[in-house]
């Protein structure tokens, strides 16, 4: 891959990675609504090329 099509690549994967987190964090504070579902909530994303799971932080 040529560096600028390397570039694009990383731009557009984080724009998803924060879509996907801003996605993530909106249900999480729906579901906050139910106080009888206190389990953690996490979300997936992709770091440094390799999928990860991270828990949402709780405000």
């Amino acid at each position: 891959m040529s560096p600028i099509t390397t570039a694009c690549c990383a731009v557009t994967l984080n724009q998803q990675q924060q879509t996907h987190i801003n996605h993530c964090k909106a249900l999480a504070d729906q579901d906050s609504v139910s106080l009888y579902k206190i389990k953690p909530k996490y979300c997936t994303i992709v770091e440094n090329g390799r999928v990860v799971v991270k828990p949402i932080a709780q405000d």
